[in-house]
């Protein structure tokens, strides 16, 4: 049976679904909260959801991608901050939610996925079509698209609305389809930045010679690159180098904070932190989990990926 609340003059609210409706206009308008309602969906593990302004800070982001305030972002972000599940799971599903009003925003929006790891890439497909057709998903936003049953795979699925989820290797080349959101999440793996031939075709080749021909509409799709450091030569420094005419955002979020690297990104958006030295997630990352991962990672990893 409803809970009703009686509003006076013979008017009853159903409070269950006032409030459903309170969590979906919320989920709508932050990405963060959505996060926060999905994550019993597609969080890591038996992993508690544990909050740090860096989720806000990488959602505001991503939320301006969706507005069309950025067409182009770059993160830079330590290991197991949930670049993944924000950039790759929980961004789609999201994008998926809203009202048409963008090139970036609606069920029509086509993304693409690419990473170093194909294995990866898959993982995160899984996740994200598991949130889309989960009960809670549907119950909020079922009304707006269907799932097409005969593009239902992991590799790639779409909706009735034009919406497609794509994964294209690194190393596949990605002839005949497009773009309105490319996520690069990692595109280079540790291992090669040993070899100079590998570097050069993910750098040039793949990036400079394939997907800069992927956009659907070169004047409004939007592109995003999410990793950790890894050398000079990875995807951030051939960016940084090559395509700073194209007005890339760069949101650099170090592990610990280095005045002297402080910035404002073109939305207003600042690093909160003032003391030199200063953890990015201590709800999840105390000094002491730091010291571990550099001791682990050995230095010059540890320069790079934190």
């Amino acid at each position: 049976m409803p809970t009703l609340i009686d509003l006076g003059d013979g008017q009853r609210l159903d409070a269950d679904f006032h409030l459903s409706e309170m969590e979906r206009v919320e989920c709508e308008e932050s990405l963060a909260t959505f996060l926060r309602y999905a994550w019993r969906i597609c969080g890591t593990g038996s992993a508690s959801y544990v909050h740090g302004w860096v989720v806000d800070a990488i959602a505001e982001h991503l939320e301006a991608i969706v507005d069309g305030d950025i067409r182009n972002l770059l993160i830079n972000i330590p290991p197991r901050c949930l670049k993944s599940t924000l950039c790759s799971v929980v961004l789609p599903a999201f994008v998926w939610a809203q009202e048409a009003r963008t090139h970036t925003s609606g069920p029509g929006v086509r993304f693409m996925f690419s990473s170093y790891s194909h294995s990866f890439a898959i993982r995160d497909s899984v996740a994200r079509r598991r949130l889309i057709k989960s009960t809670w998903y549907r119950n909020k936003w079922g009304g707006r698209f269907n799932i097409v049953a005969d593009q239902d795979q992991k590799v790639r699925f779409s909706n009735d609305q034009g919406g497609v989820s794509l994964i294209t290797g690194i190393e596949s080349g990605t002839t005949g389809e497009g773009f309105d959101i490319l996520v690069v999440d990692d595109a280079n793996s540790a291992t090669e930045m040993l070899s100079e031939a590998t570097i050069t075709a993910t750098n040039e080749t793949w990036w400079d010679g394939s997907m800069s021909t992927r956009m659907n509409d070169p004047k409004k799709s939007a592109r995003i690159s999410v990793q950790q450091r890894l050398g000079e030569l990875d995807l951030t420094g051939h960016i940084l180098e090559k395509h700073s005419d194209e007005e890339w955002v760069h949101l650099c979020l170090p592990m610990e904070f280095e005045k002297g690297r402080s910035f404002v990104t073109s939305i207003g958006w600042q690093d909160p932190r003032k003391k030199e030295g200063e953890l990015l997630w201590p709800e999840r990352f105390g000094y002491a989990e730091v010291r571990k991962i550099e001791k682990s990672l050995l230095k010059w990893r540890a320069a790079g990926q934190l």
